[in-house]
């Protein structure tokens, strides 16, 4: 049929594999056994022991686990019925040892939300972390998910039948210099 015809033209121009298809819609990347590594060493380099990330309180608690191995504090913020950020709240909670502000992207969706919390974190100096945790491979309005923010992770054993595997994104050139990968 035209339909099938369709189809196989479409799926023989996409990316046939998982490093083709990071290579064509993210710059810089780096292949991790977990999420929750990635981003401890994207964290790394961009936070000092004592500063604070902002997280959404609808989250496992393994995310808070990194931050504590660098000595951060988790600092959660209220999200809506919708999983939106509530931007009153997240705003209340950021001071001067804000280092870094995580919005997840739940259920393979983009963050609602995305623009305005990235504006937010560029007025206060912050970094933004786009956590694409269940979004592996997800794209948006061509944009994939994870690479929203100035670093992102995903975790490709949630979706894909593999038994591990995540993916830090760099997106931000002074991210991308400060990253010092870790035998993690």
């Amino acid at each position: 049929s035209s339909h099938a015809t369709a189809v196989e033209s479409s799926a023989a121009s996409e990316p046939t594999d998982v490093a083709a298809f990071l290579a064509a819609h993210a710059d810089e990347y780096a292949f991790y056994g977990s999420g929750k590594a990635a981003l401890r060493d994207g964290l790394a380099g961009l936070a000092r022991p004592g500063e604070n990330v902002l997280l959404p309180a609808y989250l496992p608690d393994a995310v808070a686990e990194p931050l504590a191995e660098l000595g951060l504090e988790a600092r959660y913020y209220a999200v809506d019925a919708d999983l939106a950020p509530d931007l009153a709240d997240l705003e209340r909670r950021i001071d001067g040892e804000t280092a870094a502000i995580l919005t997840v992207d739940y259920f393979g969706l983009p963050a609602p939300s995305l623009d305005a919390v990235a504006s937010i974190a560029g007025e206060h100096g912050c970094y933004h972390i786009d956590d694409a945790a269940h979004a592996a491979l997800s794209v948006d309005d061509g944009t994939l998910l994870g690479t929203h923010g100035h670093l992102g992770i995903t975790s490709l054993w949630k979706t894909l039948p593999v038994p591990n595997g995540a993916v830090l994104y760099l997106t931000d050139d002074d991210v991308a210099e400060r990253y010092r990968p870790t035998p993690l």
